[in-house]
């Protein structure tokens, strides 16, 4: 898994935010490329998304990172800046994984995919079951259902299998929690979308407010030398 040289934390971000919009600007594209040349765009961004810039100690919200939002003060390798830079770097890749599911679901069962598309369909695929939780979600649903009428023959013997449940649990719990996208990445990123709601939901009652405040005073005039209101106000609200 290729990685680019970093020596300090805002190159890296630096080098995850090129990265990620390349990745966009190729996948929106990649449809209205030429069929001569379109096996290297679907090359590249296999070779794109297995990039080292996102393994998850690199995307996710632990160590320095995990010290500043205990302590942001006393931090110096982070600052507010670097922080709110972070947040939306993994705001942007959260974005292009959902994007290029999106893109993949439809063709997972196709056969006939070109050699260079389909090395990419499975490849993400695979990527997508670590790193969005969802999808693994329904995957193991859909193949670890008890109504199912026969076993799933590949699975059984294996390390991985469904034949003791409770030692496998065990074993996928030690496994997942090496590649554990819900917690250092997904969780923190949904507590700051949580926080901007809210702050969105204040900004639109203000701005709200302000409109019903401007409402009111244009429905007043001045008549014979006294204020007298030309409507009902019913209510408003002020800060």
């Amino acid at each position: 898994m290729a990685l680019s040289y970093v020596d300090n934390i805002e190159n890296l971000l630096t080098s995850q935010n090129i990265l990620v919009h390349l990745g966009k600007n190729l996948s929106e594209g990649v449809e209205e490329i030429v069929l001569t040349i379109r096996p290297w765009a679907f090359e590249g961004l296999t070779v794109l998304i297995n990039r080292g810039e996102f393994d998850l100690n690199f995307m996710g919200f632990t160590g320095p990172y995990a010290n500043y939002i205990k302590n942001p003060k006393g931090q110096t390798k982070i600052t507010e800046k670097t922080f709110q830079r972070k947040v939306e770097v993994c705001q942007e890749y959260q974005s292009l994984l959902y994007h290029l599911l999106k893109r993949i679901v439809t063709k997972i069962n196709d056969k006939s995919l070109p050699e260079k598309e389909k090395d990419f369909v499975e490849n993400f695929s695979a990527q997508a079951y670590f790193r969005i939780p969802e999808y693994r979600e329904k995957i193991l649903e859909h193949i670890g259902r008890e109504d199912e009428k026969g076993p799933l023959q590949e699975w059984r013997g294996t390390d991985w299998g469904l034949d003791d449940k409770d030692d496998t649990g065990k074993k996928n719990q030690y496994f997942l929690s090496l590649f554990d996208w819900e917690k250092d990445f997904y969780s923190y990123l949904k507590v700051f979308y949580f926080l901007l709601a809210l702050l969105m939901d204040f900004f639109r009652q203000l701005s709200k407010e302000k409109r019903i405040m401007n409402t009111y005073k244009r429905s007043l005039t001045i008549k014979n030398g006294k204020i007298k209101s030309q409507r009902k106000v019913s209510r408003f609200i002020c800060f």
